[in-house]
Order: structure tokens, then C-alpha cells, then sequence
């Protein structure tokens, strides 16, 4: 891996761990950052699930030496980072905001790198050359269906999509996050090797060990309108997490430390 590509996935995925555990507790310096007003607790706490989904992504090929693999973490960013550039420019445009404008230049800057990243990674070989497991690649196509589905839902602002009340404006953002993760899945699909698919069931991971706990505790006082949601939710974070735990430190085949 070329230096300087190492150096800058190392900056970035420390940047975003930083950010997931501001989220996390709540620090009032790191919710300061965040030009959307209405956001829930719940809110915050996806957005540091979000930030731990893209720190794992970022740091995973740099972790599994294994510099294809970052075209998966390019592909997060140009997709998902793009669309929110153009959004932050359309609110900072329409209420005078700077703070809209300067969201709307950080992810236009995100983009830019995934485009960088993108098109320095996108023919490198694989040097783990073990494919893809069937089990793996089924929950792929599932995962990529739940997020497709939810993730254009939030864009479309449909209510309900989420267990808990969101802005119009949270739902557009979350929905292009979501989106986002989706071209991660769909790669791996495309070029099915265990090194590409193992950064996505990582990623996943991080995503699931944020929300998992504080969504269990909320299922008894959940309101009724969005329990259904919820179950789905845990559904979904529940078996994403099994099969990256089972597949990821368990399994002789594809476990991270039986890498060939």
C-alpha cells in the first residue's frame, strides 16, 4: 500500500472514530458540528453507529493489508458523500445558512477522496484469493435489498421507517447513508473474494454493537406506531452481527487471523 494512501485511510477512519464516540456521549462540541436542529437521542446515536460503520470501512484495508479492498471504502464515500454535498449547497442556498454551505463542502470534499481512492484502487488484484461463502452471499443480496428498500424510503421522506420521529431533512441524509452502504454490498457481490466481504461484515459489525443494546432497552416503552419497525431493525442488527461474529472469528475459513 502506497504510503501516503495508508497515512490518509489511518487520518480518516481515526477522524470518524473520534466522531462515533462524540456522538456516542453526547459531546456538546461534536452536536455543535451538526447543522440539523431536531435531532433525538436516537438520532445521534445512528449517526455514531454511521461513524463507526465508516471508520471500520476505512481502516479495514489497511488492517487486512489489502489495498483492493479499499475501493469498498471509496465507493462509501462517492456514493453516499456526493448527494449529500449537493443537499447541504440546496440549504445553504435556500435559508442563508453557513453552516449548511460549510456540511455541503466537507462532504463535497469526502467525495472528491472517494473519487481519488476510487479510481487509484479500482484494478488492484486481490492478493486473498478465498471466495466468498455461499451463506455470506445470500445475506448479501438480503442486506442489499433492506438497504435499497429503507434507504430510498428515507430519501422519498416516508414516515415510520425508522423506530422513532425524524426530520425531512434526517431522512433524506440517513436514506443517502444508507445508500451508501448498499454500493459497499454490491461490490463485494461483484467481486466476491473474502477480503472485499470481510470489510463490509466488519463494518456491519461496528454498526450493530452502537445500536444493539440501546434498542433492546427501548423495545418496552416504544411507541406502538413504530414498534413493528423496531422489531425489524433488531431482526436485521441481530443477524448481521451473528453472522459477522460466526464468519469473522470463528469460522477456520474466513476467520481474520486464518488469512492466507
Amino acid at each position: 500500500m502506497a504510503r501516503f494512501v495508508r497515512i490518509l485511510l489511518i487520518v480518516l477512519g481515526s477522524i470518524e472514530a473520534l466522531l462515533c464516540m462524540a456522538f456516542l456521549l453526547s459531546i456538546p462540541f461534536a452536536l455543535a458540528l451538526w447543522p440539523w436542529p431536531a435531532m433525538s437521542p436516537l438520532s445521534y446515536l445512528l449517526l455514531a453507529a454511521l461513524f463507526a460503520t465508516a471508520a471500520t470501512v476505512t481502516l479495514w484495508p489497511v488492517f487486512i493489508q489489502e489495498d483492493s479492498a479499499i475501493t469498498g471504502a471509496a465507493l462509501v464515500y462517492t456514493v453516499a458523500l456526493t448527494p449529500l454535498a449537493i443537499f447541504g449547497f440546496q440549504n445553504g442556498a435556500r435559508t442563508g445558512n453557513q453552516s449548511f454551505a460549510i456540511f455541503g463542502g466537507v462532504m463535497l470534499l469526502g467525495a472528491l477522496i472517494g473519487i481519488m481512492l476510487l479510481v487509484w484502487s479500482w484494478r488492484l488484484p486481490f492478493h486473498d484469493q478465498r471466495s466468498l461463502p455461499g451463506i455470506t452471499r445470500w445475506s448479501f443480496i438480503l442486506f442489499a435489498i433492506a438497504l435499497l428498500v429503507s434507504g430510498a424510503q428515507l430519501i422519498l421522506r416516508r414516515p415510520n421507517i425508522l423506530p422513532w420521529n425524524i426530520t425531512p431533512e434526517l431522512s433524506v441524509i440517513f436514506g443517502w447513508l444508507f445508500i451508501g452502504a448498499l454500493g459497499l454490498f454490491l461490490y463485494a457481490l461483484y467481486r466476491p473474494y473474502w477480503a472485499m466481504a470481510s470489510g463490509a461484515l466488519a463494518s456491519f459489525l461496528a454498526y450493530d454493537l452502537v445500536l444493539i443494546v440501546p434498542f433492546l432497552r427501548r423495545i418496552p416503552s416504544i411507541e406502538p406506531q413504530f414498534r413493528l419497525s423496531m422489531i425489524l431493525y433488531l431482526i436485521a442488527i441481530v443477524t448481521s452481527a451473528g453472522l459477522a461474529i460466526y464468519t469473522l472469528f470463528i469460522d477456520q475459513k474466513t476467520r481474520v487471523w486464518g488469512r492466507a
